[in-house]
């Protein structure tokens, strides 16, 4: 790799992956934990290894023109024209697998919105997946003759970032159930989240569209939309595990009563019967 930037990111990755798996909501029944999270959570594993391996075996490509290091020498891989055509196809299919990351999350939560309201879960977020999909390709298909093009990509990773902020209003203004009322300060944090998302990432496309790759504010703003990619997927991650925790009833064994059962009246715990006055209704 070309500087620490890449293992900088692959070790990044690599944390938010072990602090977004590691917990395991109470309703894991499978290897890779979580009912409403499974999805989300094996997707998030094969993107982290895949991150991790690109880093580490491809040189970095991204930010050598504004901070040159002597390193470039020692990537695994050799600098020549088909592996850098082949390190932008990873890198798309990387960031294309990472927006679908973010679209699985707002998916689900609609898949769960599903059970009490009218709605089908997935249908309005496929445009957006298809839009994003066509913004990775184009900006795959040039980045390799004008890194400026590389542009494209960015703006489909920002156009990810609306559908979020709209199932999330949903689900805020139509969720009642007591159980998922602790989840309502987490969501609007993620709403700010993305917000702010939404904007260095737009930032960062504009940066690579017209700056010549040598502006140290352009090169922070693309350093910093790469970073606040996996931090959103630490908070889809944690709120999945949330709603999973929140819905989780455990099994009860036959004659126990939850502590917030009320207890029979009539019986107290020395035998006695307890006896209540019946105060008379008087009827007008």
């Amino acid at each position: 790799m070309a500087s620490i930037t890449g293992y900088s990111e692959a070790l990044f990755v690599a944390g938010a992956a072990i602090v977004t798996l590691v917990p395991r909501p109470a309703s894991s029944f499978n290897w890779i934990g979580g009912d409403l999270a499974a999805p989300f959570r094996k997707s998030l594993l094969f993107l982290a290894a895949m991150n991790i391996s690109r880093n580490v075996s491809f040189e970095d490509r991204r930010f050598r023109e504004a901070c040159p290091s002597p390193e470039s020498s020692n990537s695994m891989i050799p600098n020549t024209g088909f592996w850098t055509v082949l390190y932008y196809v990873l890198t798309s299919i990387e960031s294309f697998g990472l927006c679908f990351l973010m679209l699985l999350m707002p998916y689900l939560v609609q898949k769960r919105l599903s059970d009490v309201i009218n709605i089908r879960p997935g249908h309005n977020l496929m445009p957006w997946l298809q839009a994003i999909l066509t913004l990775n390709v184009l900006g795959t298909m040039t980045a390799p003759y004008n890194r400026n093009l590389w542009a494209f990509k960015r703006f489909g990773d920002a156009l990810g970032c609306i559908p979020v902020i709209k199932t999330l209003q949903l689900f805020r203004r139509t969720n009642s159930s007591s159980a998922e009322q602790g989840n309502h300060l987490m969501i609007k944090t993620l709403e700010a989240l993305e917000g702010y998302s939404f904007v260095i990432t737009t930032m960062a496309a504009a940066a690579y569209l017209f700056d010549n790759h040598h502006s140290m504010v352009n090169v922070a703003i693309r350093l910093v939309s790469i970073f606040i990619s996996w931090v959103r997927v630490i908070f889809h991650g944690h709120l999945l595990n949330a709603m999973d925790d929140a819905s989780y009833i455990p099994p009860r064994p036959f004659g126990a009563k939850y502590d917030d059962e009320p207890t029979d009246p009539e019986v107290i715990d020395d035998g006695h019967q307890l006896v209540v006055p019946v105060t008379p209704v008087r009827v007008r």
